[in-house]
């Protein structure tokens, strides 16, 4: 915690932003955009959160910021049936609660700010999947944990895409990793051990990418292939050497980026439930449909075309 930085101006409406993980490179990234939109807004920015993947240091938090004072809120989820709690107070306080990148309850937030649809994730990242498996095979899935929404829902639509679309596919292990790179690593180790014929990692949080991938390069496993959600130039040697098939991403600094302009919109009054767009600065209308503010769908990273995301 005590990553906070802030110099509001007496009049600034004040936006307090929480990501899951606060040394976390994914939400690092978050953050630049966060900070670009609250100066471009002239919004007081408060920016902190766990340093490992704790809901209830979330909660505790979301309850110092209203003692403090706030005008909205931004939280990325760990464990909705945790969080949600803290997030109705807020509300009930009359803060404007919004999360983003992870959900809450619907009746806990006014908006949520989504990097991609689930539906959109679930359908690249399986498709990707059978692609590199050439559809058949056992795959094993790394989450953040195994409580975090955002998680819970994109294991449960690609296992069910798994099952209509490409039943020689087999998902033999989920292990949750707790946003840590070096718990990743040591999973895939384990995994490799217990499943001598598995065929490819699928690691949907950003640390379990880089983890597995070191794992299977250091075990010379090139028969195994690592594909998931990360920062594509934190796996870019590992693409390029072909021990990650490929990684698949939103703008992460678009996506802190948006969720300030929307808390800020919510506060102010300039977004209410029933809009059907919000003028986000640079990224001109972001479409709105009822309570989910949308900033589009991922993209794919592979050899083909890594270089565009930066050493």
């Amino acid at each position: 915690m005590k990553e906070e930085e802030a110099i509001v101006e007496e009049n600034a409406v004040k936006v307090a932003m929480m990501p899951k993980i606060v040394r976390n490179e994914y939400f690092k990234s978050c953050r630049q955009g966060a900070n670009e939109a609250a100066d471009a807004l002239g919004v007081g920015l408060l920016w902190d959160g766990p340093i490992t993947a704790d809901a209830r240091q979330q909660a505790e938090l979301i309850r110092k910021w209203l003692a403090s004072g706030i005008d909205g809120l931004a939280v990325s989820v760990e464990n909705d049936e945790i969080v949600s709690p803290a997030l109705r107070e807020a509300r009930k306080a009359g803060v404007k609660v919004l999360t983003w990148d992870a959900d809450a309850a619907g009746d806990a937030r006014d908006f949520f700010v989504n990097q991609a649809t689930a539906d959109g994730i679930a359908e690249v990242l399986s498709t990707e999947a059978a692609r590199a498996m050439s559809g058949n095979g056992q795959i094993a899935m790394l989450t953040s944990t195994l409580d975090a929404p955002n998680q819970k829902e994109w294991l449960s639509l690609i296992r069910a895409r798994f099952l209509d679309r490409y039943p020689d596919i087999s998902v033999v292990a989920v292990r949750p990793t707790n946003e840590d790179e070096e718990t990743a690593r040591l999973e895939a180790e384990e995994l490799l051990r217990e499943h001598p014929q598995l065929r490819l990692m699928l690691a949907i949080c950003a640390p379990a990418v880089s983890g597995a991938a070191e794992t299977v390069k250091r075990a010379g496993r090139t028969d195994v292939k690592v594909i998931g959600t990360a920062l594509p130039s934190a796996c870019k040697r590992y693409i390029v050497e072909g021990w990650v098939e490929s990684v698949v991403l939103w703008s992460t600094v678009d996506l802190g980026y948006l969720a300030v302009h929307a808390a800020a919109a919510a506060a102010e009054g300039r977004l209410k439930r029933g809009d059907s767009s919000l003028a986000a600065g640079r990224l001109g209308k972001i479409l709105v449909r009822g309570d989910e503010i949308r900033l589009g769908r991922p993209r794919i990273y592979n050899k083909n075309n890594i270089d565009i995301a930066g050493s």
